[in-house]
Order: structure tokens, then C-alpha cells, then sequence
């Protein structure tokens, strides 16, 4: 309940033979029907020799180097990312089983190649392992009785703790706030030194407002970056079939995403000034910078 709160997955993806009918009814509630993929269990890796055999058949993680690797060493596990292979390392292999799932819907989506090769792979930690003794992990419960992020009537956003105390420029500081309210600062120090931050911030008004008019333009660079990268990949064996000018997009993507980072480049450098005299008189910022 917890992890499904925090989260809010927009899609999920079961195997439903595996988990309880209880399971399965929590996780029906957290997305529509629509977006509930029931797959069966061989699409699911059973082995760690079975998840070697088809990764390496497809080749998601093998770049030239990898390739040369694998063939001098014979591994078939060459070039995958760090967490995969500690995931291989359990018993029972259920983080795995998990991504074999996972691959094997995209593969029906025909994004396997664009996505993964990517290899923004990493372990899920639970938030209250993940967090340390400095924060405060908030259950499903809390977030749904202080509604953090979804009221109690219509079960949208609007009056929620998120809605009112956001005020990001850019869709990357909604995200680090999202993770901010589910795991709050524990200790006064800490609370006392976030406040001091922010409010040194909003007391500079000239760096205040220059920082955010310059973010409320930026595109979101975390997923631009994500799709030049797709459109990167010239040799996809499964690349779907675009109705467009693809080569136009691609370019395009890639030009606004420069575009993105000279801007942001700009205004750190413009803002450099003003932000070493404000950390001047507020030690908790002069850490950070």
C-alpha cells in the first residue's frame, strides 16, 4: 500500500500466477483497467540461464566494447548493468523474473531496444532502508489521511499538500519535491536548514525570479534526453513505424534539447554572482554550492 501511495504508477505489470488475490486487488485500484497488464508466466524469466540466453539474443546491452568483452571471456552476462547482476545474485531470482516481465512487454510495445539499452537500471530500495535515520517515512496511510497527493473526495490533486506547496518552475523539481513529501526531514537541523535555503532564496528576488523565469522555459531535459537517445539508436531491430518525418524529429528533439542546457548553462553562470554573495550569509546554501 505503501510503495503503491509513494509511487503512483501510471502502468502496471503482473504476473498475476504469482501473487495473492489481495495483491492483485490493491494493485487493480491503483491504475484504470486499461493501463493493468496481466502477462502470462513465460514471459517472465524462470532462470538466470534463460535471462542470459534472451538478453544476449537481443542484445540490449552490448555496445562495441561489450561485444569485444563477451567474446573474449565467453560471458554471456558481459555489459549487463551493475543491479541487474546483483539481481542474478538472489535466491529467489525475483528482481530478475520482474525484469524479464518488463522486457518482455516493451519487446510487444516495440520499445525493448530504444529503452533499455539505455541502462537506467537500478535497485528499488525500500523508503524506510533507503532513507536513514534522518527522515521520516510516511506509510500509505499518511499519505492518503493527510492527503499529500490525492484529496479524499475526488481523489485528485487539487488541495493537496503537493498542490499548495508547489511552486517548481520545471517538471524535474516537481519530482524531487514528490520524493521530498514522502520521506521528510526527521531532525529540527535538518527542517531548520531547508527553511533557511528557501527563504534566502525568496528574500533575493532578483536571483529568485531570474532563476525561474529561466526554468518555467526550459524543456524537461531528463526525458528529451531519453528520447535522443532512442533516436540515437540507428540499427533497432524493432523500430516501430513512424507516420512522420522521422529524421525532422529526431533533429528537432536533439536541437531543443542543446537549446535546453545553453540556456540553463547561461543562467547558473549569470546567476553565480548573486548566488555566492546570498551563500555568504546563509551557511546551509554555502554547503551546497
Amino acid at each position: 500500500r505503501t510503495l503503491l501511495a509513494q509511487l503512483r504508477p501510471d502502468e502496471i505489470i503482473v504476473d498475476h500466477a504469482q501473487v495473492s488475490n489481495e495483491v492483485l486487488q490493491l494493485l487493480r485500484r491503483a491504475v484504470p483497467e486499461a493501463l493493468f497488464n496481466r502477462l502470462p508466466p513465460a514471459a517472465f524469466y524462470a532462470s538466470r540461464a534463460e535471462a542470459a540466453s534472451a538478453l544476449c539474443r537481443e542484445g540490449y546491452f552490448r555496445g562495441d566494447k561489450e561485444k569485444a568483452a563477451a567474446a573474449a571471456s565467453d560471458d554471456a552476462e558481459a555489459g549487463w548493468p551493475s543491479a541487474l547482476r546483483t539481481a542474478a545474485e538472489e535466491s529467489p531470482a525475483v528482481g530478475l523474473r520482474a525484469f524479464g516481465g518488463i522486457a518482455s512487454y516493451l519487446k510487444r510495445l516495440l520499445l525493448d531496444t530504444q529503452l533499455l539499452s539505455m541502462r537506467h537500471i537500478s535497485s528499488w530500495t525500500p523508503t524506510d532502508r533507503g532513507v536513514g535515520l534522518g527522515n521520516v517515512v510516511l506509510d500509505a496511510k499518511a499519505l492518503e489521511n493527510l492527503e499529500i497527493f490525492s484529496n479524499s473526495s475526488a481523489h485528485s490533486s487539487k488541495g493537496t499538500l503537493f498542490a499548495i506547496v508547489s511552486k517548481c518552475s520545471s517538471a524535474f523539481g516537481q519530482r524531487a519535491l514528490r520524493k521530498w513529501l514522502c520521506a521528510p526531514p526527521r531532525q529540527v537541523a535538518d527542517i531548520a536548514a531547508r527553511q533557511e535555503i528557501v527563504g534566502a532564496f525568496i528574500e533575493s528576488d532578483e536571483l529568485h525570479q531570474s532563476l525561474s523565469k529561466t526554468l518555467r522555459k526550459l524543456p524537461d531535459l531528463e526525458r528529451l534526453i531519453a528520447r535522443v537517445h532512442a533516436f540515437s539508436l540507428q540499427h533497432a531491430q524493432n523500430e516501430a513505424t513512424h507516420y512522420q518525418d522521422v529524421s525532422r524529429a529526431r533533429l528537432s528533439e536533439l536541437i531543443k534539447t542543446l537549446e535546453g542546457f545553453e540556456t540553463l548553462d547561461a543562467a547558473v553562470h549569470a546567476a553565480a554572482p548573486a548566488a555566492a554573495e546570498l551563500a555568504k550569509e546563509t551557511p546551509a546554501l554555502a554547503k551546497l554550492l
